[in-house]
């Protein structure tokens, strides 16, 4: 890595990422804000589906909120249910998730330790044995179906509530074929498998080749399959932890030749 400022990509929606382009500045990092992900609550349609779900039958023995954006989406309509509240366990996927439950004035329950994900929510005890426990999962609109498949298959009702959808952005697309035109992005930071995605269909095609060869920077090691789907020749390299201090320490790394 070049010694003079990383110039680095963030990929994070708009509003969602404030925070690690402060961390990076304070890196002496230039931050480049070019969100490939816009986060809009769900149709109405699929909203109305949901409220229905919260006031049917007896509560749900258990909550699970896949995301932050989740929570942020979801809580404020679960709260209108106070025998749901009074209740009802709750689990989160990771660190992000159980911060915007707290911002709400609510603790979570259960979360996995180390693996920020679906297949950490399976390893928690509550969940590797949980027949005829009802449990909702609180997600975006078409969110991937591991979790509630294999609950379902150790014995959980399993039912969805989907608050949220993840739009492809319109606009970035000219800014991202210009800077990579000056090669001007040295890191590429990716939390999720959508945000990558995403950002190649923004990127003009013709500019792929060079998107391809960049260095970039994952939160996840779910997230390398993805990767290699899209063929990127460039470095890869996973946080050691999902959050943003387990980027800002993977840039140290990069920063003082350790990666």
């Amino acid at each position: 890595m070049s010694q003079n400022p990383l110039r680095i990509l963030v990929t994070r929606p708009a509003g969602q990422n404030q925070k690690l382009c402060a961390m990076l500045e304070e890196l002496n990092c230039i931050p480049y804000r070019l969100p490939t992900l816009e986060i809009r609550p769900a149709a109405p349609a699929q909203l109305d589906q949901f409220k229905q779900r919260l006031k049917a039958g007896t509560p749900p023995d258990w909550l699970i909120f896949i995301s932050a954006n989740a929570v942020r989406h979801g809580w404020p309509l679960i709260a209108e249910h106070t025998d749901i509240v009074s209740a009802t366990k709750i689990a989160v996927v990771g660190p992000g998730s159980r911060k915007a439950l707290r911002e709400f004035g609510v603790t979570a329950d259960a979360m996995p330790e180390k693996q920020f994900d679906s297949e950490g929510l399976l390893e928690l005890p509550w969940f590797r044995q949980p027949a005829n426990e009802k449990i909702l999962i609180i997600r975006g609109v078409g969110g991937r179906p591991r979790l509630g498949d294999e609950l379902s298959h150790r014995g959980a009702s399993v039912e969805y509530g989907e608050c949220y959808q993840r739009l492809l952005p319109k606009q970035g697309g000219e800014v991202l074929a210009d800077w990579l035109n000056q090669a001007a992005v040295d890191l590429v930071t990716v939390s999720s498998r959508e945000t990558l995605r995403n950002l190649f269909k923004l990127c003009p095609t013709d500019q792929h080749p060079a998107l391809r060869k960049l260095t970039y920077l994952l939160l996840s090691k779910a997230i390398r399959t993805t990767t290699q789907e899209l063929e990127i020749t460039g470095s890869v390299t996973i946080a050691p932890e999902q959050s943003d201090q387990g980027f800002v320490r993977a840039i140290q790394q990069l920063q003082s030749g350790k990666l």
